[in-house]
């Protein structure tokens, strides 16, 4: 095989690495270093004697891809952290809208019992002093028709 072809074979499988890499690195969510150190530990180059002109070249490529990869481990890190914050944010909501509702579900429950409590006192007075409710025959006029 020749130099340069060997330096092709080689820049490919480093570049599969760095693939692997980052697709690990995304899959574990770790931090932003510990994923660029991985994925620069994969680009290094093998130890080859060609210094061939492809092979350099296919090493620079292998450079930009390493950037482009920290790159992206960097903002996907970022994004998750986000991510992360806003969901910490909609649970500690769900948890204080829970305790609003309970809340009023407890007011409701007290003001119900306090409106059924004064109904039925309402009613023993009625009873007690034989109080005839007038209340379906109120005069709805208005106070000064009867000048």
């Amino acid at each position: 095989m020749a130099p340069s072809s060997r330096s092709a074979v080689a820049a490919a499988a480093a570049a599969a690495e760095v693939a692997a890499a980052a697709a690990e690195a995304a899959a574990h969510r770790p931090t932003a270093t510990s994923s660029a150190h991985r994925i620069t530990a994969a680009a290094r180059p093998r130890q080859d004697s060609s210094h061939s002109k492809v092979g350099s070249e296919v090493m620079a490529a292998n450079d930009r891809s390493v950037a482009v990869a920290k790159k992206a481990a960097t903002r996907s890190a970022k994004s998750l952290k986000t991510a992360e914050v806003a969901l910490r944010l909609a649970v500690e909501s769900l948890k204080v809208a829970r305790k609003l509702v309970d809340d009023a579900r407890k007011e409701h429950a007290d003001a119900k019992a306090a409106l059924e409590e004064a109904e039925e006192r309402s009613k023993a007075a009625c009873r007690k002093w034989e109080v005839v409710d007038l209340s379906e025959e109120v005069d709805d006029r208005p106070w000064y028709r009867d000048f």
